[in-house]
């Protein structure tokens, strides 16, 4: 039986000495020869890569529209994993992503959407396009670039500030920039920093400079501005400042400097907090109030009036204003505290409006950022469940019973991924992948062309809310047949041979569709087992019957919330689940004899000896362990400590396309992949390992997809070249290995197994290549 269970897996090796040693023999004699290698005429990925949603990121931030059109947008600090924009060119339907490298997000043909631009190394805070076609780029290491029409680069270094032990880069890093028109036509720059605030001219020469040394919150630059007078302004938590350069600027509110303002309710006042600055269209200064409880908006005018304005009082919002951008009217538009949008038109003596983001389809009242642009108000909405936050744009003027609005987020607009965080991941026969998604019921398929089918909740017959529920488990069978467990939905099956959509038996004890899964798992005989609360349900190899266990009888499982299943080398299946405070495994033996088979539980500290945690897994020869170094000894129904875990730590992961070893080497990886977990990873048919990102293990949901290619002559497919790799690739040549992956053995890539592949690994080996 244990030499039946390694066929299934894939991963049966060599134990004959006398053959090993020919074998090694034959190959020394290749060792020092030379062999022509057939490179593949097509793209070639990475050794490492992400996948990821190819629309905006799952967390934009601010947001800029450029004299083109152009939407270009950032991600919230710390939210991604890699330095990236994101840039919707005008007339478009689709975001480009602007990052360091294309493996950044992998993808091929009509789906890739990356802009490759090696100079952006760090996270980048803000971006701008001047009408000369400069791009601004303002990283979180205190350097602005600036990628000028002529493709060439200049940098900008902010102020260092550093004092002490604190780090102080983030703070000293550009926070917004802005633009300032010119009578000529040209554009000077001011950049914004939380620490110090830079002045340039279209030449990129530095005219005014100052930093912030003082290490109090109150001191940190909120916002910065020149209007079109020349005043210079800047903001921050003790009010708002304003000079005629950057060298003299004073505190408007304090009465030392400007006794006409002491006391004046209109005026911006010492200690009230200026969250941002900005001027219309008829040259009017607005200033945006955050103080908790206050609040609002104060308005300098041309003719040097100041005027406040309770936005709760006038709109019902909150009075607490975080981002405003100038009107088309000459008004101004205001993104108040969870209260949507504010527009203020100075038609008919001035006009105050909210607009509710539920109006508009958004799902959130947080606004972020926005600017208006060619007849649309263009703003980003804060996370919304189940769906990441979101990009927008909407047409002024159409009708406010049909409001016309295109939104972005990171899900619904990919054409990949239908999300970041994927609860199950399967490889399929026929060189694809599929990808469970956590936070809506759909699926994504990555064919091996490279293109990408999307299952969604119509696709897929799945009735419901379609922004609840997901795809707990998918699964692949012997067959090329596609398995799904939803929540709250009755299991589906897609034969991929056929390209169909299967009927499963629906007679008793069929799982009806409000069953609550939890996963799914294909066990090597090619059962299905569906797991959940209550119950799990068996559908067995040909897709013709169910079985039904109920999970409430503890004298068979662990829990009545069972998440994972396992089938041992013996067609034992054993059940798991992580919700109880101390750990419990079940076991359904099978009889040899063919009786009916028994039950086992089996507690932490109880008489079999049990010590490991809530899961197990298997070895190469079918065995079952613990995480405490134990083997389940099947004659006696005890665990047994192991001094020697060789096994354990080398196990091959099963999987549909052979096993993958649980100590495989993780160098050159990107963060955060760091480790195996066989229930978030798959291989494909040409051997690329896939790791599920947004979940518990990977931690963010930004971390996509991580892959890694196949390393060529790597056979074993633990990230080491070594004597095995030769020893397998030889024995695959003579007929001898079972189970040896094709692609990574090719190494020449002419399709062929013969002594090339085993002169490559040699000479790996020997460091002559």
């Amino acid at each position: 039986m244990l030499k039946e269970f390694r066929k299934l897996y894939a991963i049966r090796l060599f134990k004959k000495r006398l053959f090993t040693g020919t074998l090694l023999g034959l190959m020394l004699v290749f060792l020092c020869a030379g062999f022509q290698t057939a490179l593949a005429q097509e793209e070639t990925p990475p050794d490492w890569y992400r996948i990821r949603a190819n629309s905006v990121p799952y967390m934009p931030q601010d947001l800029t529209v450029d004299s083109t059109g152009a939407v270009w947008v950032t991600a919230s600090n710390g939210s991604e994993y890699d330095p990236g924009v994101w840039r919707l060119p005008s007339g478009e339907p689709r975001f480009e992503y602007v990052t360091n490298s294309r493996a950044n997000n992998w993808l091929k043909g009509d789906y890739n959407n990356v802009v490759e631009k090696p100079q952006l190394s760090e996270e980048i805070n803000y971006v701008v396009r001047d009408k000369a076609g400069n791009t601004w780029y303002a990283l979180d290491n205190r350097t602005v670039l600036v990628e000028k029409a002529d493709s060439s680069w200049v940098t900008i270094t902010m102020e260092n500030t550093q004092s002490g032990f604190s780090d102080t880069t983030h703070v000293d890093s550009v926070h917004t920039i802005y633009l300032i028109d010119n009578q000529d036509g040209s554009q000077n720059v001011l950049l914004v920093a939380y620490k110090s605030l830079k002045h340039l001219d279209p030449s990129f020469n530095v005219a005014e400079t100052v930093a912030v040394y003082s290490t109090y919150n109150n001191d940190l630059i909120r916002d910065a501005y020149i209007d079109s007078q020349g005043r210079r302004w800047m903001a921050n938590e003790r009010g708002v400042y304003q000079g005629s350069t950057m060298y003299d600027m004073s505190l408007v509110g304090d009465p030392f400097y400007h006794p006409e303002y002491a006391e004046d309710p209109e005026v911006p006042q010492v200690n009230s907090p200026i969250t941002c600055i900005m001027e219309d269209a008829s040259g009017n200064m607005w200033f945006g109030n955050s103080t908790y409880g206050t609040g609002g908006a104060f308005c300098l005018t041309t003719g040097g009036d100041w005027l406040y304005y309770n936005i709760n009082t006038l709109t019902s919002a909150n009075n607490s204003v975080l981002q405003m951008a100038p009107a088309s009217d000459g008004g101004m538009w205001f993104a108040p505290n969870y209260s949507g949008i504010v527009k203020y038109s100075p038609a008919s003596g001035g006009t105050w409006t909210r607009t509710i983001c539920a109006s508009l389809g958004v799902g959130s009242e947080q606004v972020l950022s926005l600017q208006e642009h060619g007849g649309v108000l263009w703003f980003v909405a804060d996370v919304v469940t189940n769906y990441g936050s979101g990009v927008h744009g909407w047409t002024l003027g159409s009708r406010k019973e049909d409001p016309q609005v295109v939104s972005y987020n990171y899900r619904k607009t990919s054409t990949t991924l239908t999300s970041h965080r994927i609860n199950s991941i399967a490889g399929d026969l026929s060189g694809g992948v599929w990808f469970a998604a956590y936070d809506a019921p759909s699926v994504a398929r990555l064919k091996a062309d490279g293109t990408w089918v999307q299952y969604r909740e119509d696709a897929m017959g799945l009735p419901g809310d379609p922004s609840s529920g997901s795809v707990t488990g998918v699964g692949v069978d012997s067959q090329n047949i596609a398995y799904f467990a939803p929540t709250r939905r009755a299991p589906l099956a897609y034969d991929i041979n056929t390209e169909q959509w299967l009927d499963l038996p629906t007679d008793a004890p069929a799982p009806p569709a409000d069953t609550f899964f939890y996963n799914l798992y294909v066990d090597p005989l090619d059962g299905k087992w569906f797991l959940g609360a209550n119950n799990v349900y068996h559908l067995n190899a040909d897709n013709s019957a169910w079985e039904i266990f109920d999970t409430n009888d503890a004298a068979k499982f662990p829990d009545y919330r069972i998440q994972y299943a396992l089938m041992d080398g013996e067609e034992n299946i054993w059940f798991m689940t992580t919700f109880i405070s101390t750990p419990k495994v079940s076991v359904r033996k099978k009889d040899p004899e063919g009786g009916d088979p028994t039950w086992h539980v089996f507690t932490r500290g109880d008489a079999s000896g049990f010590l490991g945690g809530p899961r197990l897994y298997v070895d190469k020869n079918g065995a079952v362990w613990n995480t405490a170094s134990q083997t389940f000894d099947s004659e006696t129904n005890t665990w047994v400590t192991q001094t020697d875990a060789t096994l354990f730590n080398t196990r091959p992961m099963p999987f549909l396309n052979g096993g993958i070893p649980a100590n495989m080497v993780f160098d050159g990886a990107p963060v955060p992949a760091n480790q195996t977990n066989q229930d978030l990873m798959t291989v494909d048919a040409q051997g690329n390992i896939y790791f599920c990102g947004g979940m518990v293990w990977l931690q963010s949901i930004n971390a996509g997809i991580v892959v890694r290619s196949p390393v060529k002559g790597d056979v074993s497919r633990d990230g080491r070249i070594d004597l095995a790799d030769a020893v397998l690739s030889m024995g695959a040549l003579s007929g001898k290995t079972a189970g040896v992956q094709s692609t990574p053995t090719d190494v020449t890539g002419d399709g062929k197994v013969d002594q090339a592949e085993s002169l490559f690994v040699l000479q790996k080996v020997a460091g002559l290549r």
